[in-house]
């Protein structure tokens, strides 16, 4: 396999040479366990444990009854591989699917022997006809007493994990000077030295780094990219598709939030419940999203902040004053307690015509005062006018810019302070908000404010209560391989453990115990039998937590165990047990209730019935 020069697209020559050959993908070494998720139709697959361990030029498969097989490894670059054994040849893709705490998800699919690999994962997933896998990597930056998979049979060893260099960051690669630009069209902007693009739909990882905050990286010439985008990396333009949450619609934009229509559709299709308040009688009343109404939120939303005593921060004195929200009052959106909490003195200033900055009076602020530092920033000699602006970007790869607007609000100076990078928010899964975070400090501050607000519309920012069938392994530093398949239904935990055959089971009824980190939830398990397969004491608490895969198709599950009460996942890696796992969570788009294109009905603990593992197939089928 050789590069050769491509007319219309493709990567820098020193880029190619890296990837192309018979040598594995560097974010693919080390060892990999997982599960099948379906084999053809979805409710069929394979149960137990695969592992895959890809060495620098070949691929050992072990499979649940650990036999395995070995395949040597090519590449063409991108996210196809290519494994082969004899005269055959067997096309994969894979797709970065989650970024979990002290692992990452990743999908694999492919159509079998001598066949192109699918376009995506997801496209396999959509297809009768293509195997496909989850599979999970521990992330390498964890340290020892963490996550740390090695082969755990007694057949043969596996081969040793690469060295990997870990780089100490804290906020992504301090190498991409990319990284500093906040929005698509600036990113891809023309920039002296290096080349930018935008990862639409998602966040850049860096190899040895792992996922980050930022969605603009790029290269320098000669050198090849560090980094993947586990979406749509864009090096042209920001076109996407956005939805009208109102309508639940998507149409093309040239600021997408999503990278393609199906993506938009199954976002924009969650049927959330939506409320506002009315603040004569301080009750929620239902109301249609839309554009028109930004009074209108997740009924979740209106549930915390309703009738709740509001205040609005005065920037000169640092303290908050109550304040009625409604129409009357645009600047009153915050309940008194936020404020409190976020409210700071700030120096203001406003900017004159001849370019200079007045001080505000600090108790009276009136409008066009903001904060010193950025009027110094952005003020230059300008003409007397009470002209409004509002921020907009040429579509160009410009900067954002602000322009006169009949319908703002907002001063020249006002636009200014705002009309910049985006500001980064997290969830508060107490009361179903976004709060600004400093993406610098605080490690679960990962996403932009319009991103947070996005997930917030979608439910995603409120505390998690568990429902349904999740197919899982276990990753603590002791695991024992295998199969863990959980049901949660009508307030009850079912599992089992599945290595050749059903090993155990055990059950118990779950008492959820309060909340966790990052908006997991913490339990107890009542009526609890040990098991030492599955958990051996008599004792059962533990924390959950739920993400959302890239993709769609999965809900992923981290879940820790002990035998006293525990407040951090971390706690399981230390003196318990850590799973992770995941849950079919989408249906094929347009189809009927009945269609699935993921099925783990086979895997419940209560209908598996089989003590027979039999024969184990792979990729050949």
């Amino acid at each position: 396999m050789t590069c050769i020069q491509a007319k219309d697209q493709g990567n820098i020559k020193e880029a190619c040479n890296a990837e192309c050959g018979h040598i594995t993908p560097q974010e693919l070494l080390g060892v990999w366990r997982g599960l099948m998720a379906k084999e053809g139709k979805p409710e069929n697959f394979d149960m137990g444990e695969f592992d895959l361990i890809f060495g620098d030029k070949n691929l050992t498969v072990k499979y649940p009854n650990r036999t395995q097989e070995i395949y040597d490894v090519a590449t063409t670059g991108g996210s196809t591989l290519i494994l082969q054994k004899g005269n055959h040849t067997i096309n994969i893709v894979h797709n970065v699917l989650a970024y979990l705490k002290h692992t990452q998800a990743m999908g694999l699919s492919t159509f079998g022997e001598d066949k192109p690999a699918p376009d995506s994962f997801r496209r396999g997933m959509e297809s009768d006809k293509a195997v496909d896998f989850i599979m999970w990597k521990c992330n390498s930056w964890g340290g020892d007493g963490t996550c740390h998979f090695r082969n755990k049979t007694n057949e043969v060893e596996a081969l040793p994990e690469p060295a990997q260099e870990v780089v100490a960051v804290t906020s992504g690669n301090a190498t991409d000077e990319c990284n500093s630009f906040g929005d698509c069209h600036t990113c891809i902007g023309q920039h002296e030295g290096v080349r930018c693009g935008w990862c639409l739909g998602g966040t850049l990882s860096y190899r040895g780094v792992g996922k980050t905050v930022f969605k603009c990286g790029g290269f320098k010439a000669g050198e090849p990219y560090n980094f993947t985008c586990p979406a749509d990396f864009r090096t042209t333009d920001c076109k996407g598709y956005a939805c009208d949450w109102g309508t639940k619609k998507c149409s093309a934009s040239d600021d997408g939030q999503f990278p393609d229509a199906l993506s938009c559709g199954q976002a924009c299709s969650t049927e959330v419940t939506h409320s506002k308040c009315n603040q004569d009688t301080k009750q929620c009343e239902k109301c249609e999203m839309s554009s028109s109404d930004p009074e209108c939120n997740t009924s979740a939303f209106c549930a915390a902040t309703c009738g709740k005593p509001h205040a609005k921060c005065n920037a000169g004195t640092g303290k908050c004053s109550a304040c009625t929200p409604g129409k009357d009052d645009k600047e009153c959106t915050q309940v008194k307690n936020a404020c409190d909490e976020e409210c700071v003195k700030q120096s203001l200033s406003k900017c004159n015509p001849q370019g200079k900055c007045d001080k505000c009076e600090d108790d009276k602020p009136t409008a066009g005062c903001v904060n010193t530092a950025a009027c110094e920033a952005t003020c230059k000699p300008h003409k007397p006018t009470d002209g409004k602006y509002e921020c907009k970007w040429d579509g160009q790869g410009g900067k954002p810019q602000c322009v006169e607007s009949k319908t703002s609000d907002k001063t020249k100076t006002e636009c200014e302070q705002t009309c910049m990078n985006p500001s980064f928010a997290k969830c508060n899964f107490q009361n179903n908000t976004c709060e600004k975070c400093d993406h610098t400090k605080d490690k679960d501050c990962l996403q932009t404010m319009d991103y947070c607000k996005t997930e917030q519309k979608l439910g995603r920012c409120k505390a998690q209560k568990l429902n349904g069938l999740y197919r899982m392994i276990a990753v603590q530093p002791d695991y024992k391989v295998g199969e863990f398949d959980v049901l949660f239904k009508e307030g009850k935990m079912y599992m089992q453990d599945f290595v050749a055959k059903v090993e155990a089971k055990d059950l118990g009824t779950i008492a959820h115990t309060g909340a966790a980190d990052g908006g997991g939830v913490t339990f107890e398990v009542q009526g609890w039998k040990p098991e030492p397969k599955i958990w051996e004491k008599d004792k059962l608490f533990g924390v959950y937590k739920t993400t959302y895969g890239d993709t769609n198709t999965f809900t992923f599950l981290e879940m820790a165990f002990a035998d006293h009460a525990i407040t951090k996942l971390d706690d399981g890696l230390k003196m318990g047990r850590y799973y992770v796992g995941a849950a079919c969570a989408e249906k094929k788009p347009g189809s009927n209730d009945d269609t699935k294109i993921c099925d783990f009905k086979k895997a419940t603990p209560a209908e598996q019935k089989s003590d027979i593992y039999s024969k184990f197939k792979f990729l050949m089928g």
